[in-house]
């Protein structure tokens, strides 16, 4: 499981908290021993010389079965650093893969453009 599966997971436990069934609470222990096995792991920063952003997207395409709305997730790194990301479900219903992918794709657009104009204004220069 990755940190964007885990927020994801969470985020859909919220929506079942007023009416939480056993097999909800069987899930949440199951979480909860995962991130107990995982306590002492971190992400490392190694020192970038050049600004250098890239993304990565993925999207399951219609993969919730309550909206058949689609998940969503990109990662951004700055050099070799993990410094953003996101998983959450998308805002329209995609009528095909295709779509989906494009609508994550976009997203992570968007992000780096904004950390690129951040940069900028910090009188950073990415490259």
């Amino acid at each position: 499981m990755t940190q964007l599966d885990i927020s994801l997971v969470v985020n859909k436990f919220n929506q079942f908290l007023h009416a939480s069934t056993v097999q909800h609470w069987q899930a949440y222990k199951k979480v909860l021993r995962y991130l107990r096995g995982i306590i002492g792991s971190a992400l490392k920063f190694q020192l970038v010389k050049a600004l250098f952003l890239k993304g990565f997207t993925n999207a399951n395409w219609a993969n919730n079965i309550d909206d058949r709305r689609s998940t969503s997730g990109y990662c951004i790194f700055l050099g070799r650093n993990l410094i953003q990301w996101s998983s959450r479900k998308q805002n329209v219903v995609a009528r095909s893969s295709t779509e989906s992918e494009y609508q994550a794709l976009a997203q992570d657009a968007i992000e780096i453009v904004w950390l690129q104009s951040l940069f900028f204004e910090l009188g950073l220069k990415t490259v």
